[in-house]
This record gives structure tokens, C-alpha cells and sequence, in this order.
């Protein structure tokens, strides 16, 4: 029997992958996420960042946007909390 997870893509990346990739520290990362600048989830303490969104940020970062300092880039929805 195969394991349906194998055949299921990840939609989010934890926080310190999302800033290793940007080159931004963490404490940067979650000041971005917390101005909307991330698109991110929160499930307790585990903050997870929407890759779909992530994604299309590195896009343009890669075309040149600029997305310090509002600068360009790409507007994210603000971060949803989720209690449990």
C-alpha cells in the first residue's frame, strides 16, 4: 500500500526556512510577518509561512522588486491566528 502523503506537496514552510531563503534573519522574518509583509500562519507557537505566497515574494524578489521598506513586492494577507 502507498502512502498518500508522499503524493501530497507541502503548502506551507516553517519561518527559519522562509528567512534562510530571503537571507533575512529570524527576528526580521517574523517583524515582516508581522506587518503583513509574510504571509504566515499561526498554530500555537509554530508560526508557518503560506508557500504558495512565499513563492511568488521570491519571484519577485528575483526580478528585482524591492521588498524592503514596502517597497514593491507582494502584499500579503495579514498572518491568521489559530487557537487550538
Amino acid at each position: 500500500m502507498e502512502d498518500s502523503t508522499n503524493n501530497c506537496a507541502r503548502k506551507t514552510i516553517d519561518m527559519a526556512d522562509a528567512c534562510a531563503q530571503l537571507g533575512i534573519s529570524l527576528k526580521s522574518g517574523y517583524l515582516a510577518a508581522a506587518r503583513g509583509e509574510i504571509d504566515c500562519i499561526r498554530i500555537g507557537r509554530r508560526v508557518l509561512v503560506n508557500k504558495e505566497s512565499f513563492d511568488r515574494l521570491m519571484s519577485a524578489r528575483s526580478k528585482g522588486s524591492d521588498i524592503s521598506e514596502g517597497k514593491g513586492g507582494i502584499p500579503c494577507e495579514k498572518s491568521t491566528v489559530l487557537s487550538g
